[in-house]
């Protein structure tokens, strides 16, 4: 009696599970963005980004960190991906004017909890592994941008981030044509991992 029952349990627990698919992050499609789906960096690309990063110029200080996380669900989606999310500190003249380096990566429905997450957030765009593209919130200016951030080998061998900004809605729609980049944050500069 006890087996069957055992055996009753495990036959209704397995019918109510649903299998979660994996998908690389190299070849998932929109359609993957579903079902509690998996779309996992399988190949490690977001692993070169992790870190510090830092341009300094006089006395303008520009430091970002990244740090990938795994299996990350935002509050609305039915799926799972490996990202990247990030923050940074912008110092000028011994003043610091924004610090978001220290954030967390969950991320829930309640407003309230918003204040602490990251800044950044985005994914490798692919086919082009070494370049990531962010969402970043320009907290001085209150408003969002797009960073498209470039891995590179800088002239002694140290690695390098290429950081540049774009409009957020002529990078989505470049129909709009280009805007003036008006960002409280530098807009183009080499930041060296530290």
């Amino acid at each position: 009696m006890i087996k069957n029952l055992n055996i009753l349990v495990l036959l209704l627990l397995s019918i109510n599970c649903k299998a979660q698919n994996t998908y690389p992050l190299s070849n998932f499609q929109p359609k993957h963005l579903k079902n509690n789906n998996y779309i996992k960096d399988t190949e490690n690309v977001y692993d070169s980004f992790e870190g510090t990063w830092q341009w300094t110029n006089g006395t303008s200080t520009f430091t970002v960190k990244l740090q990938k996380v795994e299996h990350w669900k935002a509050p609305n989606d039915n799926y799972y991906k490996d990202l990247i999310l990030g923050g940074y500190k912008y110092e000028e003249n011994g003043n610091v004017l924004v610090d978001k380096l220290n954030f967390t990566t969950s991320f829930t429905i309640d407003p309230l909890t918003w204040i602490n997450f990251a800044e950044m957030i985005g994914s490798i765009s692919y086919p082009n592994i070494n370049e990531l593209i962010m969402i970043v919130n320009d907290v001085i200016k209150n408003k969002r941008c797009m960073a498209e951030l470039t891995l590179q080998t800088g002239p002694d061998g140290e690695q390098q981030l290429q950081w540049y900004l774009h409009d957020f809605q002529s990078y989505r729609d470049p129909s709009l044509g280009p805007k003036p980049l008006d960002f409280s944050i530098p807009t183009n500069v080499v930041l060296t991992k530290l």
